[in-house]
Order: structure tokens, then sequence, then C-alpha cells
């Protein structure tokens, strides 16, 4: 089964707010894209059909120039956002994964248990270290009800129960970047010497 992978990136003007105390605002913005962008190309070399689900028009016209697909999200929040994924999928008789755009760390190979799961029709739930949803996927129920937000994890967990959802501890679906003691943990890891780099190029 074709799996169609969605990445919201629902802010490209002002995001990850809680990284202000130390990233400058054209940081901010510049890596949120980066880290979207890794994502895109981790689903691309693991062989799902990636789409971006774009909040503004800057985001959108930011993927069609490096030719990835793109869907005007204009979802008041992420839950309908991801909603309005799972309705595309369903309508392109796909599989499909929600997949968050801010892990730094995250591989191809993290994700292929993930695909082959929804690939042969199953449903897959993976935790990021906060207690959060890094990725999420199934076929055949385009009305399932998204749970985002803090503590996510248990509450889509609960939801899909009945489903006996595989769930997926992979390293580069831990760790999902939003404060600075996450960026301190990716840039402690191996995988994370791009960004050390990628930091301070843009900063210096």
């Amino acid at each position: 089964m074709e799996v169609l992978a969605a990445v919201p990136v629902r802010q490209a003007i002002s995001p990850k707010s809680r990284l202000a105390t130390v990233l400058s605002p054209r940081a901010r913005r510049l890596l949120s894209l980066e880290m979207a962008a890794r994502v895109v190309g981790a689903i691309e070399e693991a062989g799902a059909q990636p789409v971006v689900l774009a909040a503004d028009q800057v985001v959108m016209e930011w993927a069609c120039e490096r030719g990835w697909e793109g869907i005007r999200d204009r979802a008041p929040s992420l839950n309908a956002a991801a909603a309005g994924a799972v309705a595309e999928a369903t309508r392109r008789q796909a599989g499909w994964m929600i997949v968050h755009a801010d892990l730094p760390l995250l591989t191809a190979a993290d994700l292929g248990d993930s695909l082959a799961a929804v690939g042969s029709g199953h449903w897959v739930l993976a935790p990021s270290s906060d207690g959060g949803t890094s990725l999420i996927g199934g076929s055949g129920d385009p009305h399932f009800d998204f749970a985002y937000g803090e503590g996510s994890f248990h509450r889509h967990l609960a939801r899909l129960r009945r489903r006996s959802p595989k769930v997926v501890f992979r390293p580069g679906l831990a760790l999902d970047l939003d404060r600075p003691s996450d960026l301190q943990a990716a840039l402690s890891h191996p995988r994370g010497r791009w960004l050390a780099d990628w930091v301070t190029e843009v900063e210096g």
C-alpha cells in the first residue's frame, strides 16, 4: 500500500518561541524550515510519499521550490490539519502517517518499521520523550479523532487500544526540538553534529 506521510509545518514567520532565549528570530525561523526539510528528506529516502501541510503561503512556496508536494493547510489546529491529511490519503486510497517537522535526529532508518506497518494495513504510534506523539499512522479510518497537545501519546494510545497499534521507539522519533534543553540534547547526540555546524553558521 502506498503511504502518504504528511509533515505539518505550522509557522514560518515566528516559530519556536520557547527557543527565544538561545536563538534569534531569524535563526528560529530558518531552523524550523531546516528541520522540516530533513524530515521530508528522511521520508523520501524511506520510500513514503511526503506531503507538506503548509500553514501559510511562505511555507507553501518553500515546499514547492524544493519540488515537494504542498497542501495549503488552513486548519485552525494541528488536530484539524492531521484530519485533513487523513482525508486526502483516504481519497488517494493510501495509508497515512503524520510525522512531526521538528525531529532533528530523524533518519530514514527510524521510519522503516512504521512505514512497513502502515503499508501492511496496521496502525503505528511513536512517542516523543516529553510524552507527545512524534508519529502516528494507519489506514482505513478517515475519521480518526486526533488528540495532539501535552501528553498526547497516552491519549492516542488509548484511542487505538482496540486496534493493537505497533508502538515504535526510535532515537530519531524520541527528540522533538521545542525547548533549550531539547536543543542541548540534540547538540550532544552524534546525529546532532549537523545542528552544531548549522547554528554556528547562522548565528555567526
